[in-house]
């Protein structure tokens, strides 16, 4: 038998290895774990101007996420700050996600097109011909085939995609029943149980002088993190 990839996991590894062209993605509205995650696959990532981005899996009970995460997200922003919002939990504003270059550009919406998600995706398509006809394009495109070839050489994506599914297989089927109890909360839409908040989490992983005003705003919000991964992969240039 022939194991095939999930039609969703070819789209994001496609993201990524499109080298014979320059990709944008753009968020309209909030998004969370993997709806953040998988616009990093792209070469410009825009987000509207007001939305909110949680870029993290572990308020899901610890959930530990796909999507080249492992990849994507320290190659944007490095591996400290990667860290940083996966282990706290915390949502961020799109002016918070450009400053650390999470994302490219904030779109502010003008007054063209036909309803407030026409107009957005009329600026997104303009954007887009823009990109394509700047004299700067034949330049990030060979960029960006050098720097995937050499990150291919260090490290993979394939093997970063075994790693986070070795990960996010224990969160399905080992022991530890945190991610299913945080599942089972949040499609009946019930109180998190206690144990699972990120203040937990942030007990444990946090260490720094932000963590007491972190959990201070994490009321609503839950968790349960562990450190590590950021040991056990080699930082990409």
């Amino acid at each position: 038998m022939i194991a095939s990839r999930p039609p969703d996991d070819c789209k994001r590894l496609h993201l990524l290895t499109a080298t014979d062209h320059l990709t944008i993605a753009a968020m309209y509205g909030s998004a969370g774990a993997g709806g953040v995650m998988m616009t990093l696959g792209a070469d410009r990532v825009l987000a509207r101007e007001g939305v909110v981005l949680n870029p993290h899996y572990k308020g899901m009970g610890g959930l530990y996420g796909s999507e080249y995460w492992t990849y994507s997200l320290p190659k944007r922003i490095g591996l400290d700050l990667a860290e940083q919002l996966t282990e706290q939990c915390l949502p961020i504003s799109v002016h918070e996600a450009k400053g650390i270059g999470l994302i490219d550009d904030i779109v502010i919406q003008d007054d063209l097109g036909n309803g407030s998600f026409g107009r957005f995706q009329d600026q997104i398509i303009r954007i887009a011909e823009k990109l394509a006809h700047s004299d700067s394009f034949e330049v990030l495109l060979n960029e960006k085939r050098a720097s995937r070839e050499a990150d291919e050489k260090i490290k993979p994506l394939e093997q970063y995609r075994r790693e986070e599914l070795t990960e996010m297989s224990r969160n399905f089927w080992g022991e530890d029943r945190s991610y299913h109890l945080a599942r089972s909360a949040f499609v009946r839409k019930q109180p998190r149980p206690s144990h699972l908040k990120c203040n937990v989490a942030l007990e444990k992983a946090c260490g720094n002088e932000q963590c007491d005003d972190a959990r201070r705003m994490l009321t609503n919000h839950c968790a349960l993190a562990s450190l590590g991964w950021s040991e056990r992969w080699p930082a990409i240039n």
